[in-house]
């Protein structure tokens, strides 16, 4: 699995050519890897968290599929997603409890600390005989654990970028138990090693000669990955940088790169192939 056809699909639409080179890709696991096995444990004993934070459209999917779709996750927990995952977890059946106005880590963490905030009012309320905490629809008693579960990818031969780690960070700084748990695999396609497949040995020598205006990164582990198949200094010689949001630009800039073009909508693909489009029409 891999976001690159999504994003040239958006693209292609507003009249860019793209060339295809994903380096990284997302696997689910098998029925008999182990690390399903934990994935389904910690589902399982979901009900105790207060909420499931989903962060990635591949961490929503590899939760559905170990899952076996909505009947597993009928769950007393609240969900929430950022972006077009709202979309793919209501068109399976799950209902979101929670949208970050801005769709981010960072976004999730702000709301939720409103939400805390706000049932601890509700708290006080109640033990002054006021109503307090009400129960989650459908689900749950009232009470609050402050404990969440947080599906990540476990990042395969390559360093573990900082959002999932910056994220769990912020979240301990609310007072909050993290679980982290395992939802997929991602590892790179290319680099030392790595044996290319036509498409993206021409994808490459492309990049190489110049032949290519602009690399869209949608991840830091797609930058990272990257560079393990071409130098730093080759890359920005031959193009230029593009990032979807803040969060991979900083990354890509940490790792010593110029990046001309950050999308401002990083709600979909469609805000970041707008902002490739308006840069070039100046």
């Amino acid at each position: 699995m891999s976001y690159a056809p999504r994003l040239a699909k958006e693209l292609e639409e507003v009249g860019v050519e793209a060339v295809l080179l994903p380096t990284i890709e997302t696997v689910l696991f098998s029925e008999d890897d182990e690390r399903r096995v934990l994935l389904n444990e910690e589902i399982k004993r979901a009900n105790e968290c207060d909420w499931v934070l989903f962060t990635s459209r591949n961490g929503v999917r590899g939760v559905l599929e170990a899952a076996g779709g909505k009947q597993g996750l009928d769950i007393p927990v609240r969900f929430t997603a950022i972006g077009k995952d709202v979309q793919l977890l209501e068109e399976s059946g799950i209902k979101v409890d929670l949208i970050p106005v801005t769709p981010s880590p960072g976004g999730m963490v702000e709301e939720l600390r409103r939400w805390y905030a706000d049932k601890e009012k509700e708290n006080m309320g109640k033990s002054q005989g006021e109503p307090g905490i009400q129960p989650h629809e459908e689900h749950d008693n009232g009470n609050l654990s402050r404990i969440v579960l947080v599906p990540a990818p476990i990042v395969e031969e390559l360093p573990e970028p900082d959002v999932i780690p910056s994220f769990i960070r912020d979240l301990e700084a609310e007072n909050l138990t993290v679980r982290r748990v395992g939802a997929y695999v991602t590892r790179p396609t290319v680099g030392e090693g790595k044996e290319l497949t036509p498409e993206r040995r021409k994808a490459l020598q492309a990049l190489r000669d110049g032949e290519v205006d602009l690399v869209a990164f949608s991840s830091t582990a797609e930058i990272t990955a990257l560079l393990k198949a071409i130098t730093r200094s080759e890359l920005e010689q031959s193009t230029k940088i593009g990032c979807f949001g803040p969060i991979t630009a900083g990354n890509a800039k940490e790792l010593g790169l110029d990046v001309v073009v950050i999308s401002k909508d990083f709600s979909s693909f469609r805000g970041y192939a707008k902002a490739i489009t308006d840069f070039f029409a100046r």
